[in-house]
């Protein structure tokens, strides 16, 4: 969490709580697999908030940001700035949404064959916008993005330490 900006005392808060609620599940649903929904969970909730605190009055988005690290400099057109907090806002609803479904899916037992059917979908989903997003940039915007040099860019250790949180 601290490579995407968070402070260390908001990490070891989080762990704190996290590990607490790991032990609790644990206990009381000791038969269940809590794996992949603790990292569909923790997962999400990362996403959602690395794009919804770069939302915050007073800081720009991180895709604004990620957008000026790989572009020329020069200021962006006021519609695509419009169009990169849209998406900050729609990234951040999908973290929110998939973590709630990785939570409903330890709570509710016999909501747990729909919830898995829904999170594969809506992974599926996020695949598509996040190429779909990429190409209304080119085409719209006349933006040269691609959504591989995107991935390039989010894997790069150097990147993170460039923006702002």
């Amino acid at each position: 969490m601290q490579s995407v900006g968070v402070r260390r005392q908001v990490v070891w808060f989080f762990f704190v709580i996290f590990s607490l609620s790991i032990l609790f599940l644990a206990y009381q649903i000791p038969d269940m697999q809590l794996s992949p929904y603790l990292a569909i969970v923790s997962i999400n909730l990362i996403v959602a908030y690395v794009f919804g605190n770069s939302l915050v009055r007073g800081r720009t988005p991180v895709l604004i940001q990620f957008v000026k690290l790989n572009d020329d400099g020069s200021d962006l057109p006021p519609e695509f700035v419009v169009y990169l907090k849209n998406q900050c806002r729609a990234w951040t609803l999908f973290g929110l949404t998939s973590a709630f479904l990785g939570i409903v899916a330890i709570i509710w037992e016999p909501f747990r064959a729909w919830t898995n059917s829904f999170l594969f979908a809506f992974v599926v989903m996020q695949v598509c916008w996040f190429v779909v997003t990429h190409k209304i940039a080119e085409y719209r915007f006349t933006r040269r993005e691609n959504w591989k040099e995107t991935l390039s860019l989010i894997s790069d250790r150097k990147t993170w330490k460039n923006l702002e949180f």
